[in-house]
């Protein structure tokens, strides 16, 4: 599967009212799974997709984090700007 067919079944399953966490967490850990071949260095259970910062670069369309090594996910891995916005 690719970043960006993954991207889509997660935006899709997002989109379902009734989409279940499981769900969902099945279709996040498929998409970690492919930016861990991107990111090598980033385990596929560290990556953080933010739920409010929007990131046009993103295949997702939302931020990412490498949460072991950023924990305080001021850097997005795709487009490098902060959650925290200044």
């Amino acid at each position: 599967m690719d970043l960006k067919r993954a991207a889509k079944r997660r935006a899709k399953a997002l989109a379902k009212a009734d989409a279940s966490q499981q769900e969902l967490g099945r279709q996040d850990y498929a998409l970690a799974e492919i930016l861990h071949k991107i990111y090598p260095t980033v385990s596929v259970f560290d990556f953080v997709i933010s739920q409010y910062h929007e990131c046009a670069k993103s295949p997702v369309g939302m931020c990412i984090y490498d949460n072991l090594n950023d924990s305080m996910l001021d850097d997005c891995l795709i487009c490098h700007q902060p959650e925290v916005r200044k």
